[in-house]
This record gives structure tokens, C-alpha cells and sequence, in this order.
């Protein structure tokens, strides 16, 4: 499997990721309709690009015929507001609404992604990570583990619940990104990712979609 990295220059405005999910059932002599549920939802969406300019333009279209349509898998990086909403937002504040003139974070705070505590096997839906960024993050946030990626439902000062449960194990002592998390997509279909320069110059926004792949 090659794996090729979308380019670092390029700007992702957005990138809404769903769990694709398909229940199964049908109606019972009550009239109850049953539902059935298997855990293999994999993460489907929409990554749009703003206007670019001419350079990152061509690194797009070198991009594309390096994917050869479906064949090969791309590294997405993600953006994740839910990550530390505190940071970029202005200095630190004391419980007195004292402020550090620098924006400095109290002592003890690392903006290190965090750690995982305990071991958590694969299928869990739940991890211990340490540290501030582990702590702080958002319901609705990201984070990536072993090129998976994940999205918390619940954090308890570190105890996290997410979905999907994990593909794979997790070792106390492994760090998972937060950062910067990223998942492993190949596109929906082999007419995706095509942008148009303009003039030579620069383009539209471009939207194209993507599906996760999970082999390793």
C-alpha cells in the first residue's frame, strides 16, 4: 500500500468526517420494526480546499496523478478546533481574572499531546491519557492513534469515550496525536480531486470526498 501526504502548503477550510453506518432489520409479526446493529462504521466525507494560489494549485494536480484515482491512500491531517479551545484565545487568566502578560500557560501545563495511561485492547471504547491536552479535550474533538482516527463522545478529566472503538491496542505509554490527528482516506471514487487553475493563476474552492481505508 503506498501512502502518499497531502501537501503541507495547502489549507483544508473544511473537513466533515461521519461514521458510515448500516443497520439491518425488518418488521416482527408485532409490528415492531427490529434493528441490528455490527460495529463496521468507517469514517466517510467532504474535504474542501479554499481558493488557491497558483503553486499550491500544481502541488494539488501533482498530488492527484500521484493518487492514480483509488489506487493509492492519502494522509489527511485534520484540522480539530475541539483540541484545547484555550489556546490562541488570549492570555491565561487567574481565578481573580489576572492575566500573563505573554500568554505563558501555568507551570505544569505541557501543550504536548497526551499520553495513554493504561492499556485499552482493541474494541475499547474508552482511554486514559495524562497530561493538560488529554485533559482538555473537547467532546467532538479528534485524535489519531496508529494512523486511526477518533472522535471523543465524553471526557472526564482524561477518561475518554469515543467512536469508533479502537482498531487497535493501545500501550500505556503511547502517545496519540491531538496536535495534528490524521486518518488514512482513499477517494470515493477516481473522477474525485480535480481542480481547474484559472487563467494559470489560481482556483476556485475545490470539495472532494473520501472514505477511510483501514488495512494496514
Amino acid at each position: 500500500m503506498i501512502i502518499l501526504d497531502f501537501p503541507a502548503s495547502v489549507p483544508i477550510r473544511h473537513a466533515p468526517l461521519w461514521l458510515s453506518v448500516a443497520t439491518a432489520g425488518m418488521r416482527g409479526l408485532d409490528g415492531e420494526r427490529q434493528v441490528l446493529f455490527t460495529e463496521n462504521r468507517y469514517w466517510i466525507g467532504d474535504v474542501t480546499l479554499p481558493p488557491l494560489t497558483r503553486v499550491q494549485a500544481m502541488a494539488c494536480l501533482a498530488l492527484s496523478d500521484e493518487l492514480r484515482g483509488r489506487a493509492r491512500v492519502l494522509r489527511l491531517h485534520l484540522p480539530n478546533p475541539g483540541a484545547n479551545p484555550d489556546v490562541g484565545m488570549g492570555p491565561v487568566t487567574f481565578s481573580d481574572g489576572a492575566r500573563f502578560d505573554d500568554g505563558a500557560l501555568f507551570a505544569g501545563l505541557s501543550d504536548a499531546d497526551p499520553v495513554v495511561v493504561e492499556d485499552a485492547a482493541a474494541g475499547a471504547s474508552f482511554v486514559r491519557l495524562d497530561n493538560w491536552r488529554g485533559r482538555s479535550l473537547m467532546v467532538g474533538a479528534w485524535f489519531s492513534a496508529g494512523g486511526f482516527l477518533y472522535r471523543v463522545s465524553r471526557n472526564d478529566d482524561g477518561w475518554l469515550r469515543f467512536n469508533p472503538p479502537l482498531r487497535a491496542p493501545l500501550a500505556s505509554g503511547e502517545t496519540v496525536r491531538v496536535r495534528a490527528p490524521y486518518v488514512l482516506v482513499r477517494l470515493t471514487d477516481d473522477t474525485q480531486f480535480r481542480n481547474r487553475l484559472q487563467y494559470g493563476l489560481y482556483t476556485e474552492e475545490i470539495t472532494f470526498q473520501v472514505e477511510e481505508v483501514l488495512k494496514r
